[in-house]
C-alpha cells in the first residue's frame, strides 16, 4: 500500500536544544526541550486529518505496524535575495540547495511526525530516500509504502 501526503509550508528541520535550568534548592540540571513541538503537533494534526478525510464511511483507521519505506521530497523556498541569474539557474537545475536545514534533520522531523499518526514506531522504515531543492511552492512530499511482513 502507498500513501502519499503533502504538507504546505517551509520544510522544517528536527532541533532538540538542551538549556541548563535551576531547582529552587540552587543546584543545576540539564533540561531538553523541543522549540519546534508546535510545527510538530501541528504536520501531525494535518496528517491525521488528511487520512481521516481518505476513510470510507463507516470504516477504522489503524495505524501501519510492518517493515515500510519512506521517499521525501523537500521543496525549499528561493530566497528573495537571489537575483533574475541566480533564479533562472535555479530553474534550469543547475543550483541545487546546499544551505541548511540539512536534510537528515528534515527527515527525522518527518519521522517523528509520522510516528503514533501513520506508523507505530520509526525503528519500522528500512529505507528512506530524501532529496531537497528550490522551488517556487515550498512545501514537503511524503510517500509512504508498506513492504510485505
Amino acid at each position: 500500500m502507498i500513501m502519499k501526503f503533502y504538507v504546505p509550508g517551509v520544510p522544517v528541520e528536527k532541533r532538540i536544544q538542551a538549556r541548563v535550568m535551576g531547582s529552587p534548592s540552587g543546584r543545576k540540571f540539564v533540561q531538553f526541550y523541543n522549540p519546534k513541538a508546535r510545527e510538530t503537533e501541528s504536520v501531525k494534526y494535518l496528517l491525521t486529518r488528511t487520512i481521516y478525510s481518505r476513510l470510507a464511511p463507516g470504516r477504522r483507521y489503524e495505524m501501519y505496524g510492518g517493515p515500510c519505506e519512506i521517499r521525501c521530497l523537500f521543496n525549499m523556498p528561493i530566497p528573495k535575495s537571489y537575483p533574475k541569474s541566480k533564479r533562472a539557474l535555479i530553474m534550469a537545475g543547475k543550483l541545487q540547495h546546499v544551505k541548511k536545514p540539512d536534510t537528515s534533520n528534515l527527515v527525522k522531523f518527518i519521522e517523528d511526525c509520522l510516528v503514533g499518526v501513520v506508523i507505530v514506531d520509526d525503528r519500522q522504515v528500512i529505507n528512506i530516500t530524501a532529496a531537497k531543492r528550490y522551488s517556487d511552492a515550498p512545501g514537503t512530499v511524503i510517500i509512504i509504502e508498506t513492504l510485505g511482513g
